[in-house]
């Protein structure tokens, strides 16, 4: 009986990882831009990749001349950009020019640094073991690899339920034009925008090392591959609210972080930093949230 009721428990498991990763992830805006990019990698020259930052600052039907394309998902940090662009570099994208990125306040900060949002997603293009290495906890980056593929739905019932419904109802949700859907929230009507502001920055920023050393050892390796494919590397520093950035400011030395950050670009090929941090402090109409 013992063994009967493991081996249903298994299969059970297995059956619910199937499902996960086939019908939640598929159907997912994760895996609907995967397919996107796969089916129009070679034709791609700019390519945006980071967090939210990225996936609602960047707009690529905005790109007249270059084809555009942004692949950013919510939370990504420099640790998983560095291996999804390593996986797409691999494909060799026969147009490919330039790489953007974020390059904000929080970009570095440890908050994240651990954060690994839908393993089984991330599976397809995180090299565990490499990863293991570099963080010098190679028990963590099992625990993730086999969070990734034994049980990748565990954290995300919500998702699945919600997914599974809606692809038995047959519906996908919103149109993704070139990796990219905008957001339609109107942040200047909300009557507690001073207090949504102080709750995102602390918690980008409060008690965290802003300059966490393994995420700025992945940006250098972003850097490096770069460099190498002699791809241009175009660095942003997203617009925020001025209540955000009056925030920030008080958790973190914005201009020795500033410095910090752009230390690391020493041995960069071709780079540009582009600052747009206070180019829409008064114009909060302008965004979903304090930071977005």
């Amino acid at each position: 009986r013992g063994l009967a009721f493991c081996g249903l428990g298994a299969a059970l498991i297995a059956a619910l990882s199937a499902v996960y990763l086939g019908v939640v992830i598929e159907r997912s805006r994760l895996g609907r831009v995967d397919a996107l990019l796969g089916a129009q990698l070679d034709e791609v020259e700019v390519l945006a990749l980071g967090d939210s930052h990225s996936l609602n600052g960047f707009d690529p039907t905005r790109f007249a001349a270059r084809r555009a394309f942004n692949f950013s998902t919510g939370g990504e940090s420099y640790l998983q950009t560095y291996y999804k662009l390593k996986a797409l570099l691999a494909l060799n994208p026969a147009r490919l020019r330039a790489v953007v990125l974020p390059f904000d306040l929080h970009s570095f900060s440890a908050y994240r640094a651990g954060r690994f949002e839908y393993p089984g997603y991330w599976a397809r293009y995180v090299d565990f073991a490499d990863l293991g290495r570099q963080t010098g906890d190679p028990l963590g980056a099992l625990r993730h690899q086999l969070h990734a593929v034994a049980v990748p739905f565990l954290g995300d019932v919500e998702a699945f339920w919600g997914a599974f419904r809606n692809a038995l109802k047959d519906q996908i949700g919103p149109t993704i034009v070139a990796g990219h859907y905008p957001r339609a929230e109107d942040f200047s009507r909300r009557p507690d925008r001073a207090q949504r502001a102080q709750a995102r920055a602390r918690s980008h920023l409060m008690g965290h090392d802003p300059f966490d050393p393994v995420l700025a050892a992945y940006f250098e390796r972003i850097v490096a591959l770069c460099r190498q494919r002699a791809l241009t590397l175009v660095l942003v520093r997203y617009p925020v609210t001025r209540a955000y950035h009056a925030q920030a400011a008080r958790l973190v030395d914005e201009a020795a972080l500033d410095a910090r950050a752009a230390a690391l670009l020493a041995d960069a090929g071709e780079v540009f930093v582009l600052d747009h941090r206070a180019r829409w402090f008064d114009r909060e109409e302008l965004f979903a949230d304090p930071d977005h």
